[in-house]
């Protein structure tokens, strides 16, 4: 299987791009597929990652890694709450803050899983375009 030089944002729009989003569940399709997208398409090397974890492990990791971007918008809210002595948004912001790594911890689990299970079902070995 041969994995192109350059991956954009075209590449979530073919066959492989949609079925690897459909793997994610809906509040995260909704939520981080425009971060999952600008991954794809400002990500220096993202072929060496889709190489390595495939279509659908590499869709999980961008989207663990944009769950991580709610999480420091997350921290900021729940700092400036804390520190302006509102504590019950401050403890609510705290215990999203700990469901938000808690969901990023899986989705980076369930990548790594994946992209085994994508390697290990390869019967040739990839290549980069270009190369």
């Amino acid at each position: 299987m041969s994995i192109p030089r350059r991956v954009g944002r075209d590449y979530l729009s073919g066959d492989d791009g949609q079925a690897a989003l459909r793997s994610l569940t809906a509040i995260e399709r909704i939520a981080c597929e425009r971060l999952i997208a600008r991954q794809f398409a400002y990500r220096p090397k993202m072929q060496v990652v889709l190489a390595r974890y495939g279509p659908e492990g590499t869709v999980r990791l961008c989207a663990a890694r944009a769950i991580l971007a709610y999480l420091w918008l997350d921290a900021v809210i729940t700092v400036a709450f804390s520190i302006a002595g509102i504590t019950i948004v401050a403890g609510t912001g705290g215990v999203l803050m700990f469901l938000l790594c808690l969901t990023g911890t899986c989705r980076a689990i369930s990548a790594g899983r994946s992209g085994s299970r994508w390697r290990h079902a390869q019967p040739e070995t990839l290549t980069v375009e270009g190369d």
